[in-house]
């Protein structure tokens, strides 16, 4: 759509209304996670998913999504702000900051998730001692060593 230095024409709203991509290629551009300020108004946004990774956007701290099917999820703003990790207090959801409920609950749901990974991370280790354990026992100590001696 832009390539080699263009410049964003100004349109009539219709036809950028079908927009499935954005093809900002070849515009010297040096990051992305500048962006402070991003308007999607009056899309098709229908998932939390769909826009989670702009929570790693550093800089990012006003996103509108007014007008988007996304604003009928449960907890909309909740689960998007929570795409902000620790960053959540300072953003702004279509235009609001989040009030005193909405970053208890975002706190509340990091701290879930820290919980949560902290204990997966935990079992991942306690099964990486018993295959080792196992390995141990059953003499494959050196990789298959075992294999080689009893072959010569």
């Amino acid at each position: 759509l832009l390539d080699e230095d263009q410049v964003v024409p100004v349109v009539e709203q219709e036809p950028w209304q079908c927009l499935e991509e954005v093809d900002f290629s070849f515009n010297d551009l040096k990051a992305v996670d500048e962006s402070v300020h991003l308007d999607l108004r009056n899309n098709a946004i229908e998932t939390v998913e769909s826009v989670y990774p702009l929570g790693a956007l550093p800089c990012l701290e006003v996103l509108h999504l007014k007008g988007n099917p996304i604003r009928k999820v449960v907890e909309y703003r909740t689960r998007m702000l929570e795409a902000f990790g620790e960053r959540s207090c300072e953003v702004k959801l279509d235009g609001k900051a989040p009030d005193d409920r909405e970053k208890d609950t975002v706190r509340l749901r990091l701290a879930l998730r820290r919980a949560r990974e902290e204990k997966e991370e935990k079992e991942r280790k306690r099964r990486e001692k018993i295959e080792e354990k196992i390995r141990y026992i059953s003499g494959d100590v050196c990789g298959g060593f075992t294999d080689e001696v009893e072959s010569s």
